[in-house]
């Protein structure tokens, strides 16, 4: 299915691709650390990371690009997540908002290490 998408985008000329690993050496962590060592990525200014079950809003570039103008200190940009389809969901995002705004912020703020969900963008 993702295959299929990718093809008919390229068909419309966007620069786009669709690739597979020979293993799963490294899980998650191994799939972003290969995809970023592709020679094309590495000439990249930008570099956008979801995971397979993230919709973007359609203008996530658009807003999330300006925060590195003139800012040579900022490294990456984690975009908040959004549930909008059930109950469910809606709980899950009450959960991640206290993890984003409390959890994060207090460990930004005493410079501690903290963890960052995957849709970002790295410099």
């Amino acid at each position: 299915m993702v295959e299929l998408e990718c093809q008919k985008w390229a068909a419309k000329g966007i620069d786009i691709m669709y690739q597979t690993r020979e293993t799963r050496r490294g899980y998650k962590a191994g799939a972003l650390q290969e995809g970023l060592e592709r020679d094309y990525v590495k000439h990249c200014e930008f570099v956008a990371i979801f995971d397979a079950d993230f919709r973007p809003e359609q203008n996530f570039l658009k807003r999330a690009i300006p925060f590195f103008n003139n800012n040579p200190d900022l490294a990456l940009v984690q975009a908040r997540w959004r549930f909008d389809e059930c109950l469910l969901t809606r709980m899950q995002e009450m959960s991640l908002d206290y993890h984003f705004k409390v959890e994060q912020q207090v460990g930004s703020d005493t410079h501690s290490f903290f963890g960052f969900n995957v849709q970002c963008i790295k410099l």
